[in-house]
């Protein structure tokens, strides 16, 4: 048959399609009657269609592979790859095709949404580690005009007592201009 001889040729079709097609070949140049003939071509040209459309749905399966898949990515359509190898009936492998495709959708949304998530929580932290060193920052800012307060207090413990007693010593205040150095005290 001029069809067998194209299939065994082509680069299209698996060694499996064309194994089946060498063996209906053989099969019918082997059959001495009408109902042999019959009987081959009802054996072989199912498995071999169906050989055929296994063939063509796991190249769309191995298309939805990305580049780097997941574990789960690759698991998915492993499951889809059984299906379709072990399936007796080709009309199913649309559907298996489709649920493996949406499946695969999901599954790499949630892996985006996953890392999205992952991105957003190295942010947090690192936002919280920033608004930390600031609290800190102001911490010790606080501490230093405590000190300078305490300082300042110190001071002026010391001018009042000289005053309470009567004395007349000399101070000599050191701060910024502005800062009312020049006050008098009543």
């Amino acid at each position: 048959l001029p069809e067998c001889e194209m299939i065994l040729a082509s680069d299209e079709y698996s060694e499996e399609v064309k194994e089946l097609v060498s063996e209906f070949v053989e099969a019918l140049n082997a059959a001495e009657s009408l109902d042999e003939i019959e009987y081959v071509f009802y054996e072989y040209v199912p498995a071999i269609n169906l050989q055929a459309a296994r063939d063509e749905w796991m190249e769309k399966l191995e298309e939805l592979l990305p580049e780097e898949p997941s574990d789960a990515v690759t698991a998915i359509i492993q499951d889809a790859r059984k299906l379709i190898l072990y399936g007796e009936d080709s009309s199913i492998f649309d559907n298996v095709y489709d649920i493996a495709r949406d499946a695969l959708s999901r599954q790499l949304t949630a892996e985006a949404n996953v890392a999205a998530l992952e991105e957003l929580l190295k942010q947090t932290e690192e936002d919280l580690e920033a608004a930390n060193d600031t609290i800190d920052e102001l911490n010790n800012t606080v501490k230093s005009k405590e000190a300078t307060i305490a300082e300042q207090q110190a001071a002026l413990d010391q001018i009042l007592d000289a005053i309470r007693q009567e004395e007349n010593p000399t101070f000599l205040l050191h701060g910024a201009t502005g800062s009312g150095k020049t006050t008098q005290l009543p």
